[in-house]
């Protein structure tokens, strides 16, 4: 798998001199779950039901953990090029936030270990 780059903290594109960079495997499958769990549904025009149901599911008062949780797995071993999902945890990181950390494993065995920030 290939992707252009981005910056994992301000999700734009990265460009050294006058061209845009691309990652390959196993960055750009982080890269692709990175994206999946930021991205909210209805978010994008083109397929409103598209995306990670943050407001509808998620973010709702009284929700139970584990439902959030396996909301989130399923977004992650949904992933193209993610195999097995080894670890999971679902923290608040701050007072307005979420942090995703998770261990995957790739179709190249590689294994991803990564922590997604969500702040509201």
């Amino acid at each position: 798998m290939r992707d252009l780059l981005l910056n994992p903290e301000t999700h734009d594109l990265v460009i050294s001199g006058r061209d845009v960079s691309t990652v390959n495997d196993p960055a750009a499958i982080v890269q692709n779950i990175r994206q999946r769990l930021l991205h909210f549904t209805q978010e994008w025009f083109l397929d409103l039901a598209s995306g990670t149901p943050w407001w509808e599911e998620i973010l709702v008062k009284g929700q139970r953990q584990y439902i959030v949780e396996d909301i989130l797995k399923t977004r992650i071993r949904e992933t193209p090029g993610v195999t097995d999902l080894t670890g999971f945890e679902l923290a608040q990181s701050g007072e307005r936030g979420i942090s995703v950390s998770f261990i995957a494993t790739t179709v190249t065995g590689a294994e991803i270990d990564e922590i997604v920030r969500l702040a509201i």
